[in-house]
């Protein structure tokens, strides 16, 4: 009679929140982290009984059978095979069905495949999960580092270096020929790296007594002053994926800005070295925020641009924030004639020319009116009502055909309150218009 398996589904943690798994993962037991992964251990469990029929039960975190599932084998000899795949903390059962009737050849051939199909989904899996991504926070780590002139080996690690930019490179290993040019290159750059609020941090998979025998007796790296961490765990090698079969590591360079996200990530196979002044470049790049074209160097123009009359009313602004606040302004029009605002408004916008004038009005209580002032292209208005909080104590008329810029009272706060600088020129502005009516 053919036998009938059970195999029972449980969540990793139950209600108490106790971890269920062993170390050894008992014969037809399977678990779950989350409700996604209740399917695919049915998955498991159906192909695990390729060769029996079985009744897969799933159970909740109070131990209750929440669904049940028949399956019937697909093959009607009782042969089998079953082993264990994964590691401690990723366990997976994994069970063939074989035909009585196959020759050893055959068997064999079936069991790799059946191991590599298997085996190459959760490697792609974990990949997936681990799989370094510029634009997403670096991976942490922190390892064993040679240092010049310290006494033993020194920790280093991404953490405590926040707020600063990390130019974390890695080397295939000590006592090489290609290297020490790099190393070098690196050291003759640290200057350079620190003026950008940088820190250089070298990574080999070598020993730190390797470090320390090869960095203190190679006169090319006398002058290095940079941590060089002794990464033989091969965790930070691993985590950022340069780490090859043979232990070494590929030449990979990673620029990890203030708050730990990668922005430039490169990597060379060993025969060919980097340029450490390209490093240098796409460090000062980033840092600029801007748009920054093919062989941009350092005082040369971006492609990032920003209105000129909005810098010439804001001269103080950071040049990042003119850029910010450019695409937050509303390009306005008015013909010769037409009112902007009236004396008595409530403040909404502030403005700026970008062509044509206005005339600024003082309507009397008799209902005649006063010409204040005639603003052309580049001054600005509508600033007093918004840092007072006040109605508008005078009416914009359009002198001739006009253009303006307009920005939000939310917005208009907001630049302000990003410059000290033009904090206080709208505090000495205010007082002076305010001293004139």
């Amino acid at each position: 009679m053919q036998p009938m398996h059970v195999y029972e589904v449980r969540p990793r943690k139950d209600h108490r929140g106790v971890d269920l798994i062993s170390d050894a993962l008992p014969f037809g037991r399977l678990w779950y982290d989350g409700p996604e992964a209740v399917s695919n251990a049915i998955g498991y469990a159906m192909h695990g009984s390729r060769s029996h029929d079985a009744v897969i039960r799933v159970y909740d975190e109070a131990g209750d059978v929440i669904e049940t599932h028949e399956h019937k084998g697909e093959f009607k000899e009782p042969l089998s095979l079953c082993f264990e795949i994964g590691s401690d903390d990723f366990p997976v059962l994994f069970q063939i069905g074989l035909k009585s009737n196959m020759r050893w050849r055959e068997t064999k051939q079936y069991f790799r495949d059946a191991w590599r199909e298997t085996t190459s989904e959760i490697k792609l899996e974990r990949r997936n999960e681990m799989a370094v991504r510029v634009g997403k926070p670096a991976p942490e780590f922190e390892g064993e580092a040679w240092t010049k002139g310290a006494y033993g080996p020194k920790k280093v690690g991404l953490a405590q270096h926040r707020g600063k930019w990390v130019v974390l490179f890695f080397y295939p290993r000590d006592f090489t020929f290609i290297c020490p040019t790099e190393i070098a290159s690196f050291g003759a750059m640290q200057k350079d790296f620190e003026r950008e609020n940088a820190v250089v941090i070298g990574v080999s998979t070598d020993s730190f007594y390797t470090h320390k025998a090869w960095f203190e007796s190679d006169p090319r790296l006398a002058n290095i002053n940079y941590p060089v961490i002794a990464d033989t765990g091969h965790q930070v090698s691993g985590a950022f994926d340069v780490l090859l079969e043979d232990g070494a590591a590929l030449r990979g360079t990673f620029i990890i800005d203030p708050e730990g996200i990668l922005r430039h990530m490169s990597v060379n196979e060993l025969d060919v070295g980097r340029n450490v002044n390209e490093t240098l470049r796409v460090l000062q790049g980033l840092r600029t925020g801007e748009l920054c074209p093919v062989d941009w160097k350092p005082g040369q123009s971006t492609l990032t641009t920003f209105d000129e009359w909005l810098a010439k009313a804001l001269p103080r602004l950071s040049k990042q924030v003119l850029v910010d606040t450019t695409n937050k302004l509303q390009t306005t029009k008015y013909s010769a004639g037409q009112i902007v605002f009236e004396q008595g408004d409530a403040p909404d916008r502030f403005y700026i020319i970008s062509s044509g004038e206005v005339e600024v009005i003082r309507r009397k209580r008799d209902g005649s009116e006063k010409i204040l002032a005639v603003l052309h292209p580049g001054d600005y208005f509508g600033e007093i009502g918004l840092l007072t909080e006040a109605r508008r104590n005078a009416s914009i008329r359009a002198k001739t055909d006009l253009e303006l810029l307009a920005m939000s009272w939310d917005d208009f706060r907001k630049v302000i309150e990003s410059s000290e600088a033009s904090r206080k020129d709208f505090a000495d502005i205010m007082r002076e218009r305010l001293a004139q009516t």
